[in-house]
This record gives C-alpha cells, sequence and structure tokens, in this order.
C-alpha cells in the first residue's frame, strides 16, 4: 500500500498542477485500498442492477447516489477527496454531482465528446440558465473514480489536451438523447486509460468522450463533480473552512 493510501493526503505535486493548468487533466497515484475498491465495486453493482429494475417502470437514481446508498454517502466523505478538494479549490467548497458510470460486458456503448460544464449552464437552446456559464475552469472539478481497470477495450475516457483553454466549445442539444454532443474537431483525441483505485482529474471545460465496451467485464466508475460555489445539480456543502461539513 502506498504513502498516500496510508495516510489519505493524496499531495497533488507541481507536476499534476500544471498538467491541470496546461492539459485540463492529470490521473493521480492509486489512492484507494482494496478493500475500498471493491466495496464500491459492488456497491455499484448492486445499484445497477437495481437501476435495471426500476427502469422498467420509468425510474432511476444513477445520479446523486448519496440520497439513497449509505456505502456511496460514506465513500464520498473519503479523506482523499477533502485533500484533494482543499488543495486545488480551496477551503470551501460544494459537491454538485455524484454519478455511477456503469458500461456492462459487449452493451456499454459510446458516449459523445462534450464538456461537463454544459450541463447545468445551459438550456438545450443554449441560453445560460444562471452566472454558472461564466465560472472558471479553475473554479470547478471533476473525480473520476475508476473501480475497474478502465481501458480502451472497455470504454475509458478520451480527452483533448488543452482545448479547456478555449473556454464553452460549440454542441449542439441531442433531444433523442437529451445530452450535449460536441461539434468540434477532435483529432488531437487521446485515450486516458486507468488502473482501479486511480482518478481522472479534470475541468469542467475539458472535452471528453468513452469508447465502447467490448469486453466481457463491466466497467466501472464514480464520477464526482466540486465547485467553489452551488452547483446546479447537488448543491451539497461538502468543506466549510477546510472541514468536512
Amino acid at each position: 500500500m502506498s504513502t498516500a493510501q496510508k495516510n489519505h493526503r493524496a499531495d497533488v505535486t507541481d507536476e499534476q498542477r500544471a498538467q491541470l493548468a496546461t492539459s485540463g487533466f492529470y490521473i493521480t497515484d492509486v489512492l484507494f485500498d482494496d478493500e475500498e475498491i471493491a466495496a464500491m465495486r459492488k456497491e455499484l453493482l448492486r445499484i445497477a442492477s437495481a437501476q435495471k429494475e426500476a427502469n422498467k417502470a420509468g425510474g432511476t437514481f444513477a445520479y446523486a447516489l448519496h440520497e439513497h446508498s449509505a456505502p456511496c454517502r460514506e465513500f464520498l466523505r473519503h479523506p482523499v477527496f477533502q485533500s484533494l478538494c482543499t488543495q486545488l479549490l480551496g477551503p470551501e467548497v460544494y459537491q454538485t454531482w455524484n454519478q455511477m458510470i456503469v458500461k456492462m460486458p459487449e452493451t456499454g456503448g459510446n458516449f459523445a465528446w462534450h464538456q461537463d460544464g454544459y450541463y447545468g449552464a445551459f438550456a438545450p437552446d443554449g441560453t445560460p440558465t444562471d452566472d454558472r456559464a461564466a465560472m472558471s475552469a479553475s473554479e470547478t472539478l471533476t473525480f473520476w473514480v475508476a473501480l475497474t481497470d478502465a481501458t480502451i477495450d472497455n470504454g475509458c475516457l478520451w480527452a483533448l489536451p488543452g482545448r479547456h483553454a478555449e473556454g464553452f466549445l460549440p454542441h449542439r442539444w441531442n433531444e433523442a438523447g437529451k445530452e450535449w454532443v460536441g461539434t468540434y474537431s477532435t483529432e488531437e483525441e487521446i485515450p486516458v486509460e486507468l488502473k482501479a483505485g486511480q482518478m481522472l482529474v479534470f475541468t469542467r471545460l475539458t472535452p471528453h468522450r468513452s469508447g465502447a465496451n467490448i469486453t466481457e467485464e463491466p466497467r466501472i466508475g464514480y464520477q464526482i463533480g466540486y465547485a467553489v460555489e452551488a452547483g446546479h445539480y447537488d448543491r451539497v456543502p461538502f468543506l466549510a473552512d477546510g472541514r468536512l461539513v
């Protein structure tokens, strides 16, 4: 077990800060131990199974898992998140989003290019919903926690390094999928493969997508959003004066 796992400090290096500023993302070391990873993997698979049944009746709870799952609620208060948020965002932080992302074997499909910042900041017609549309990339971050290895074959994320610096890029609203779809060039895309227990830390303006899972095992991730102001969705106070709320 690494030092970072033992003391849960997850210190952000100068190199990682520089990469976040220039590329719009960086990859952490493995920050969670095997038991923590296995427990969360089991819980998200349980939720995925329950969600499948709920969807038959038109319901879902893939988002805001802190409202439905005690293990998720506890995991969201992990010292790693407190440490990283304090170092990267400061002493006053809100949790703005949390969701499971499970790509099932041989069925989990592609997810189109997008910037997370479009969600909550713009209406489907492109009209800004509030002043969060003007928030800078440095004021909001997403932590994408790999609970299984994330590879090209099982649908890892792909990103466009440096494009976050251009601000909001062109998107169109896909009404059928209820999603924003990027309409910008993506020739410089790179895959972001992760080991279980690693995280991808990226800004809300970092363009990214994910591919299909063509393997025989599920690809499981937990995505958590943070900001220095209350977000459009969860609006959950996380840190006050550097301490967990």
